[in-house]
């Protein structure tokens, strides 16, 4: 009977251990199975210049910037400005209206909100706004100047040989005060005679809160008011507005501003081929410019933005300080980098 006994006992221990050493190798084989994955994963996302699994996890949890996987980087546009862009630029092919993109918003109405949100979405080198590098020299130029010399000549507003200006996607604040001004809507008889496919955005600001933020913006309205202009332009000001700037008040300018954006309506009603898209100004610009763009809405308000300026602000660590302010007085940028508008059509 006690024989019996010890030999159920050594059976039923060997059973265990076969059961532990069972259990024991399918563990193994899954772990094998799990890390011959992963090094496949990572030999595929090389190849392919694709990023890992694992870096996508990681980076949707750990970045402070993230809203449904929106992971924003600090960067320095071709200008030399502080910047925030998507870490992976989104293809142009994703903009619902065609390209290119001319923005007419008015200086102070949000011009620079808008080039922010096109930078920040399709990367460096997608939008021009005001300045641009000159192709053949190492300064910066004026959008407004490089198109008023095309109109001249009856060119196409983007055609100057041997320059960068065509590889943009996106033009915003593009009006030039040199010599005489050269105002946006002075553009327009050649945009929808060139470039009859193009889109017209008009992003529109209350005239009364555009009166008051470029009132407080340096000279704008004054050279506005005094610097020689087209007909057009002028036609802009009511009758009784004062040629003297310093007599002009805010119903002149917000008539101004009025006549401005009829103007501009007309234009998008008289030509339907092209894509004429008006958005206004107000806490929810943001969702409709990511419906009617397709460019993700957190991307808006990012004009400005950087925590290399929130470093500075925090830092008492005067050698941080002074290399973030060289950077900020980087030069130009040559064009094209990695992430030009090229890369994306």
């Amino acid at each position: 009977m006690e024989a019996t006994t010890t030999t159920t006992r050594q059976q039923f221990s060997t059973t265990r251990i076969v059961k532990f050493i069972f259990v024991l190798a399918c563990f193994f084989i899954s772990l094998s199975g799990r890390l011959l994955f992963r090094i496949e994963t990572l030999k595929f996302d090389e190849h392919y210049n694709m990023p890992s699994y694992r870096w996508w996890y990681d980076a949707s949890k750990s970045n402070s910037n993230n809203d449904n996987n929106v992971v924003l980087v600090d960067d320095i546009d071709e200008t030399g400005h502080d910047v925030q862009r998507l870490e992976r630029p989104m293809p142009l092919s994703i903009v619902k209206v065609p390209t290119p993109i001319f923005v007419l918003t008015l200086p102070k109405g949000g011009s620079t909100t808008i080039h922010q949100y096109f930078q920040c979405g399709l990367g460096i080198g997608a939008s021009a706004h005001n300045r641009y590098p000159y192709a053949q020299s190492n300064k910066l130029k004026h959008v407004g100047i490089t198109m008023r010399d095309n109109i001249k000549q009856n060119k196409p507003l983007l055609t100057v040989d041997n320059d960068s200006l065509d590889k943009y996607q996106i033009f915003s604040d593009y009006d030039s005060f040199k010599g005489s001004l050269f105002s946006m809507i002075d553009s327009l008889d050649n945009i929808s005679k060139f470039y009859p496919n193009s889109t017209i955005l008009y992003v529109r600001r209350d005239p009364s809160d555009w009166f008051r933020s470029a009132s407080n913006f340096g000279s704008l309205l004054r050279r506005f008011r005094s610097s020689e202009k087209s007909p057009l332009v002028e036609s802009l000001f009511s009758p009784d507005s004062p040629t003297r700037p310093a007599a002009m008040n805010e119903t002149h300018w917000t008539t101004f501003y009025e006549n401005y954006s009829d103007y501009v309506r007309k234009i998008g009603s008289e030509h339907p081929s092209l894509t004429y898209l008006e958005v206004p100004l107000d806490s929810n610009t943001d969702t409709v410019m990511q419906e009617r763009i397709g460019i993700t809405k957190q991307c808006w308000g990012r004009a400005n933005v950087s925590s290399k300026k929130n470093e500075t602000k925090n830092s008492n660590d005067t050698a941080i300080k002074n290399e973030i302010d060289s950077t900020k007085r980087r030069g130009p940028i040559a064009l094209p980098r990695n992430w030009t508008a090229d890369t994306f059509s």
